[in-house]
């Protein structure tokens, strides 16, 4: 084996390696949601700061916390970042099914951690909101890797896809992209004809992922720095093969650059 093609093998077993831990640690995640205990004692306190100016203080900005457990989501929590950029909220229920979504609103952009949740024992828990100075044109996204695993389930004549994909924002601004209808758009994959139970499994918030006519996009920001993106989907074959193409698209607005 050449000494290409031994460094190939071993990008390729990490990213399988990688993926493969998401998947187990996709299911364990799953398995912990139950009913809640609602103790009400939980406190969730943070700061949100602006990345773009060396990290300060931003006063003012509307947070919003969201319990969710496996009955659904909860009633929404609301409240204002203080001048020092500190928020607080109380009362909250820490039972071991409990999850929380907190978002912060900045700019005419969502930017959110999450799901979250207490840790074992505990009652608190400190979220940090990083926001950025949007720009809605392309700041220079790159997509410096894609990587697709296929596998195959001949019983049921189905192919698992999972997917791995490294963005890159290079400024110090986070990329918001253009409205589209009610919604910003800024990260679109492409999905196969047919495909099914899509899973986001890293670098996407799923309540923040939307439908398109091809396949999905992100409403979140692209934050400056590195991101990656990891997703799982199934798609059906007949016994003559199938033959796609998986389209990417960086930005969403303006111009767009299918990755192939």
């Amino acid at each position: 084996m050449t000494g290409f093609a031994r460094g190939a093998a071993q990008v390729c077993s990490a990213v399988v390696l990688r993926l493969l831990r998401l998947l187990i640690a996709f299911g364990a995640a799953a398995a912990l949601v139950a009913p809640v205990g609602a103790q009400g004692g939980g406190v969730v306190t943070g700061r949100v700061v602006n990345g773009s100016a060396d990290g300060a203080a931003v006063p003012g900005v509307a947070i919003t916390l969201l319990p969710v457990t496996n009955a659904g989501p909860g009633q929404r929590l609301n409240a204002t970042s203080a001048s020092d950029g500190t928020f607080r909220f109380d009362g909250l229920p820490t039972g071991s099914g409990q999850f929380f979504v907190v978002w912060a609103e900045f700019e005419g952009a969502r930017y959110q951690q999450g799901p979250l949740q207490f840790p074992a024992g505990g009652s608190e828990l400190t979220v940090d909101l990083a926001v950025y100075s949007p720009i809605e044109t392309d700041p220079g996204i790159r997509l410096t890797r894609q990587v697709v695993i296929i596998v195959p389930a001949p019983q049921q004549r189905q192919l698992t896809v999972l997917t791995l994909a490294d963005v890159v924002n290079p400024s110090n601004q986070a990329y918001i992209g253009r409205p589209v209808g009610q919604q910003r758009q800024t990260l679109r994959f492409g999905l196969p004809a047919g495909s099914r139970s899509l899973q986001v499994l890293e670098g996407m918030q799923v309540n923040a992922v939307t439908q398109t006519m091809d396949g999905f996009a992100d409403t979140l920001p692209i934050k400056p720095g590195q991101s990656t993106v990891v997703f799982q989907y199934l798609v059906d074959y007949l016994d003559n093969g199938l033959l796609f193409t998986l389209p990417t698209y960086y930005p969403h607005a303006g111009t767009q650059h299918p990755a192939r």
